[in-house]
């Protein structure tokens, strides 16, 4: 299959998303290494693996709209429980529907707003996955 660009790629937050998505990037899934040496141990330190892996975030650079996103509404996002979050990617040449990954997450935070001079107005948040995180294939 080729590669693909982003453009198309779609995200819904089942409380509710605040503002146009400029780009997505999934921190991925990791598993704590969990040190093993002791101090008769005499060369490299040793490990086991976790038993639990972390199913990571989804990071998202937003455009700025103040009259959507405002004080009180940050306050209600940052407040909502666990909910839906899918992202569909972009539906691949020859096929009728893009792949997708879903998981269930909050939104754990939200980094300064940008205004720049005649540039987009933007802001970072994250939405961190609270269990397992799975992917399907396009159609």
């Amino acid at each position: 299959m080729a590669a693909d660009i982003g453009t198309g790629a779609a995200l819904t937050f089942a409380s509710g998303l605040f503002a146009n998505i400029m780009s997505m990037n999934w921190s991925g899934i990791s598993r704590p290494a969990i040190k093993t040496s002791h101090l008769g141990t005499t060369s490299a330190d040793s490990f086991i693996p976790g038993d639990r892996y972390d199913p990571g975030a989804l990071a998202l650079e937003l455009q700025f709209q103040p009259d959507s996103l405002g004080p009180t509404a940050l306050i209600t996002q940052l407040n909502a429980g666990s909910t839906a979050i899918t992202v569909t990617f972009p539906i691949p040449s020859g096929r009728t529907a893009g792949a997708t990954m879903v998981g269930t997450g909050f939104l754990q935070d939200i980094d300064p707003i940008s205004v720049p001079d005649e540039a987009l107005m933007t802001m970072s948040a994250t939405l961190k996955y609270t269990g397992t995180v799975t992917m399907t294939t396009s159609t």
